[in-house]
């Protein structure tokens, strides 16, 4: 950490001494040098001052204070000092990796060593297991510790179509292991298209409504199909929609296409029509499919009519006033009535 002293207006102040001290840890003003919980500097307001901190063998979280001379605290800071590595937390595959890859393709999984008290531990000894080595594998050295993303992440690579686990521990091999990890599923996906899946994501949208367009490519399996260039999935026009959608719709024609390589689909966003009524999305299945689904496809969505709406919500409301007009006429002649008995 540095010292930079400044004074109430955040411009730098003249030297001062001050008190640095900590309650983890060995403080330093050079690096290898321990000076122990407590030591005075001087601040010079102009130049940074250093101070470093190291470990001293006790695990848990550090408080630093930085005080001037007239005891005033001018900062706190903390540091986290990690014990030995005894357990691992939740190991998966990050959100920016493939949980389906082809032969020969990559993906990762990643874990968190921990210590007793859920410290990231830095240290640790890390290995990662595939449970079949016919589908996956990763290295067999150790798994290095990532600074960026305070994690072990190890590369996994796709050898045949199939599924298999990967599983960390701590030691070479995992019978040996003291602690593991969950284990985490990833898939050797084909990438040979069978099929083809059209999805949205609603039944029902009002005029003029954005929706979500899902192309999902399947294999013979009715898996998806690893991500990328899908080629001749749809006949010529792709998808076509019977109604004009909204002008900034995405273009949903295209015969070959690419797909998410995370994801494993191909999405599309469009803004339905503005009048109410159904609205058929119809394709046909190109030549990159198996013969026997080079077959024409649709789905159907409904899009609420507003002028029915509005008109219904008029129709009620006429009906529930001429309700209430007959039940005052019918309060009114009561009233009359019982006034006329008065008067009698």
């Amino acid at each position: 950490m540095y010292i930079l002293p400044s004074n109430a207006a955040g411009t730098t102040s003249a030297s001062e001494s001050l008190t640095v001290t900590t309650t983890l840890g060995n403080l330093q003003t050079t690096r290898g040098t321990p000076l122990g919980r407590s030591l005075n500097v001087i601040g010079d307001g102009t130049t940074p001052t250093y101070v470093y901190i190291s470990p001293d063998g006790n695990a848990g979280t550090g408080s630093i204070t930085v005080t001037s001379a007239a005891g005033v605290l001018l900062s706190t800071k903390s540091v986290t000092f990690s014990g030995t590595a005894t357990k691992f937390g939740t190991a998966a595959i990050p959100a920016t990796s493939a949980t389906v890859i082809g032969a020969t393709g990559t993906t990762i999984v990643s874990v968190a060593a921990q210590d007793a008290s859920s410290n990231t531990a830095p240290d640790a000894t890390v290995y990662a297991f595939s449970s079949d080595t016919t589908k996956l594998t990763v290295p067999a050295t150790a798994v290095s510790w990532a600074t960026a993303t305070s994690n072990y992440p190890v590369t996994v690579t796709g050898v045949a179509a199939g599924t298999a686990t990967i599983t960390f521990g701590d030691a070479t091999t995992l019978a040996a292991s003291t602690f593991k990890s969950n284990p985490v599923t990833v898939r050797v996906g084909s990438a040979t298209p069978a099929n083809v899946k059209v999805t949205l994501d609603k039944t029902t949208y009002n005029p003029g409504e954005a929706a979500t367009l899902t192309v999902t490519v399947v294999d013979a399996t009715d898996l998806p199909v690893v991500g990328g260039t899908q080629t001749d999935i749809f006949a010529a026009g792709g998808i076509a929609a019977n109604a004009t959608l909204g002008s900034i719709s995405d273009t949903t024609t295209a015969v070959t296409f690419v797909t998410s390589a995370l994801t494993t689909t191909k999405t599309y966003t469009v803004y339905m029509p503005s009048n109410g009524g159904p609205v058929k999305f119809s394709w046909t299945g190109g030549t990159g499919l198996a013969a026997a689904n080079r077959v024409a496809g649709s789905l159907t969505v409904n899009v609420t009519d507003s002028g029915a709406a509005a008109l219904a919500a008029v129709t009620a409301l006429a009906t529930t006033v001429a309700s209430l007009r007959t039940l005052i006429v019918t309060l009114t002649n009561l009233v009359l009535k019982i006034q006329k008995k008065v008067r009698a």
